[in-house]
């Protein structure tokens, strides 16, 4: 008979599926996984060597608690000693110094006064199963912590109706989450008392989600600029009562929610024109008068052989306008007060711009097309200038509706909604 150890080899694969496992202190589960797979096993005893060329694990869950002596109860567990007290709350929590496991005394290798050092080898190991970076720390009996939440390709399948289904808009959340690579990378800070038994660090970070998700319904927009800067202003932009250009604020803006919708490909917009039924109507009047001045203009540069420009790239000097003016007061088709022969009468500037937008009309109708004009503007930037995606952004249908807490001419905008 051969003297020595026995020499012990092996050469296979392995799986372990639906394992799962309980906390000794807690009675809660611990330790589970949908499928650990070890493949490419090459195993040899005495010397020990192994060498392993795949492992894959999937849907792995660990519950780790950290005690106020600062020990796990992974190593609780692995030491084989006695369980610490349960935790005073639930995940996270401990209640009671627990002492440190005695380390294992060293015994000597059967028929080996010097063993080898082992040599382990991995070729690859593959997880599934989304990703989870903790940092917690434990000071005065008082936890803080960092959660990173890493979700990759994240997709669900077709909707299933459901008495217990969440109702909040979950994959709204998810589109507003999403960057232009198919990455959710989350940080949820929590903290709390181990001493107070209503503390579960699992329950706190549900919560924190569920905080998260209905943001996206109530607050999309500071969702949003979270990410990106700015916050809920970014789901409107203002414009001068009666004018549907776009001014230096509101070109901010726009750019800030390209540079969103560019990061957020899963998100569309609609764009709603609002025109506010006092300010504007008022506004319009007066744009309308500007017009009719800057027309006259336009008749003498084009007697004058040139061609004609458009009235936004026509400016009227102070010492042409009320020559200008007069012309325009003229023509308009409204009553006019004359003197003792019939002839319209000489009026100073403020009364005659005074009469003109007294008998200038602004229906309803007009309105909602400056509201239109205002919404187009706003697309045209994003899909031009901002380079979105035609297919992303939609004009909804325009609103008359007066400033919000009536504040006069907040209602001359363009109101957003994302999807």
């Amino acid at each position: 008979m051969a003297e020595g150890p026995p020499q012990i080899s092996f050469a296979g694969q392995t799986n372990l599926g639906n394992f799962s496992s309980l906390d000794r202190a807690t009675s809660e589960e611990f330790l589970k996984w949908k499928s650990l797979f070890v493949g490419g096993i090459q195993a040899d005893v005495n010397p020990l060597r192994l060498a392993i060329n795949e492992v894959a694990l999937s849907d792995f869950y660990s519950r780790l608690i950290v005690y106020p002596n600062g020990t796990l109860n992974l190593r609780e567990m692995l030491a084989g000693g006695e369980a610490p007290p349960a935790p005073g709350g639930g995940a996270g929590a401990g209640a009671g110094e627990s002492p440190a496991a005695a380390p294992a005394k060293k015994q000597p290798t059967s028929g080996s006064p010097t063993a080898e050092p082992a040599s382990i080898a991995i070729g690859r190991v593959v997880l599934q199963g989304l990703s989870f970076n903790v940092d917690y720390k434990i000071a005065n009996r008082k936890l803080k912590a960092d959660n990173q939440l890493i979700l990759d390709q994240l997709t669900f399948g077709e909707k299933v109706e459901s008495p217990t289904a969440t109702k909040l808009p979950v994959l709204l959340a998810v589109a507003l989450l999403k960057d232009r690579n198919g990455v959710i990378d989350l940080n949820l800070p929590i903290g709390g008392s181990l001493d107070d038994p209503e503390f579960s660090v699992g329950r706190v970070i549900l919560q924190v989600l569920l905080n998260l998700i209905a943001k996206a319904a109530t607050s999309p927009f500071a969702l949003l600029g979270a990410a990106f800067g700015g916050g809920e202003e970014l789901s409107y932009v203002d414009f001068q009562p009666g004018l549907a250009a776009l001014d230096d604020a509101a070109i901010d803006k726009l750019s800030k929610i390209g540079k969103a919708l560019n990061g957020r490909p899963g998100l569309t917009l609609d764009i709603s024109g609002r025109a506010d039924p006092v300010a504007d109507r008022e506004g319009l009047k007066r744009y309308l008068l500007e017009r009719a001045v800057k027309a006259q203009k336009v008749k003498d540069l084009v007697k004058k052989g040139e061609s004609a420009p458009s009235f936004d790239k026509v400016t009227v000097e102070p010492s042409e306008y009320e020559q200008y003016l007069t012309r325009a007061y003229k023509e308009a088709k409204f009553p006019k007060p004359r003197n003792v022969i019939g002839l319209v009468k000489e009026l100073p500037v403020p009364e005659m711009e005074k009469l003109i937008i007294t008998n200038t009309e602004i229906t309803d109708e007009d309105l909602l097309q400056l509201a239109n004009e205002r919404a187009a503007a706003a697309q045209e930037y994003l899909i031009n200038t901002a380079q979105v995606s035609a297919d992303r952004v939609f004009l909804v249908s325009p609103k008359i509706e007066a400033g919000e807490g009536g504040e006069k001419g907040s209602g001359s905008r363009v109101k957003f909604a994302l999807k």
